[in-house]
């Protein structure tokens, strides 16, 4: 048996990082596991109880993982994300059922493009059709070197963990788990979007969404409240609506009141254009007889929301692109996969106020 050198804890922390650097690094696809411990002892010039030790060290920074008669597993963090390497893409279930909507399309197309461009293969797969065991096996088998979740489920996030996959969560509603969530600035634009209305000398200004559904809705309540509190008022409490099944009739019962609001802050794109149709038909016009802001994304303005008003006035809106969310998460993703031990964060894409003079330049 080889003698070695003290401290021994150097000489381990050496042999962790020749084995990180000669197996590990320039990993080829075909390579799953690791040779045994005592090939690997016998190749370093070590004994076999610092080659374990050695293992050890990676397999707590996610690199490797022991499995009972099979020798040690290299795990996703492994994988350098070159060319041709696959990013996962985790979904909830159909794709067709996920993305009834065009913006959750949107952001799904916005990753796969960021991907695309790095060079890098889109792997997408429907999390909630597959046990966790399954999808941390579709994970490690396809060697995707990183994963950002769409659906922040501790099934998803267990599956994740055990494949060894680093990840990021893309516009969670929920934020449960110490990984980075890239989410919109939902305060920031609710903030914006009272202050609008405030400013234009709005003083029954109803809410017409949810209010406690997920943090989405509590965050942008929870700045347009702000705004009021700058203003020296509270939020109408006689104000506030939550749409149901029919978000169309809920708005028309809303805006056919005696005393119904002057201004109304709908901030989701389809209640938006759900109020700004029931208006229409009590025969109010939108800037004069009623204020309106919506809200949706820089990408999708001109898609949908421009045609919807093309023909006549067109309310406020707050904007968000999901294309630089996408960029956001990806390279919080890469950067966790080079360093295990980055602290996860909460990062706010900003909105802005796009005013209906501003159409054409959106």
């Amino acid at each position: 048996m080889p003698v070695e050198s003290s401290p021994g804890a150097a000489l381990t922390a050496d042999v962790a990082e020749r084995v990180r650097q000669e197996y590990l690094a320039e990993r080829t696809a075909s390579m799953r596991f690791l040779p045994s411990e005592r090939e690997l002892a016998t190749r370093l010039q070590v004994s076999r109880t610092t080659v374990r030790r050695a293992l050890s060290i990676l397999a707590d920074e996610g690199l490797v993982r022991a499995e009972h008669g099979r020798g040690y597993r290299t795990l996703a963090r492994s994988i350098t994300p070159g060319a041709g390497s696959r990013m996962a893409i985790l979904l909830p279930r159909m794709s067709e059922e996920l993305y009834a909507d065009a913006i959750g399309g949107e952001k799904a197309g916005a990753l796969q493009r960021v991907a695309l461009e790095n060079g890098w293969q889109v792997l997408f797969m429907m999390a909630g059709q597959l046990s966790p065991k399954g999808l941390a096996d579709s994970l490690r088998e396809a060697e995707s070197w990183g994963a950002v979740l769409l659906w922040d489920s501790a099934e998803t996030y267990a599956a994740a963990r055990e494949a060894g996959v680093p990840c990021v969560a893309l516009d969670s509603a929920e934020q449960s788990f110490a990984i980075d969530y890239v989410l919109q600035d939902n305060f920031g634009g609710g903030l914006q979007a009272g202050e609008h209305l405030l400013g234009r000398g709005h003083r029954r200004i109803a809410w017409f969404g949810p209010v406690r559904e997920s943090r989405h809705s509590l965050e942008r309540f929870a700045g347009a409240g702000s705004a009021f509190t700058r203003a020296g008022m509270d939020v109408p409490g006689d104000l506030v609506f939550e749409p149901g099944k029919d978000p169309v009739g809920a708005a028309r019962q809303m805006l056919a009141r005696a005393d119904r609001p002057t201004a109304v802050l709908a901030l989701w794109e389809g209640l938006a254009i759900a109020t700004a149709r029931a208006a229409g038909d009590l025969g109010l016009v939108l800037g004069k007889e009623l204020d309106l802001v919506g809200w949706t994304t820089e990408q999708n303005y001109p898609a949908r929301v421009e045609r919807e008003f093309r023909e006549g006035p067109a309310p406020a809106w707050i904007l968000w692109d999901t294309g630089e969310m996408a960029r956001i998460a990806v390279a919080r993703l890469a950067w966790h996969h080079r360093d295990p031990g980055l602290k996860p964060l909460r990062i706010s894409v900003p909105t802005r106020l796009a005013l209906p003079a501003q159409r054409k330049e959106a």
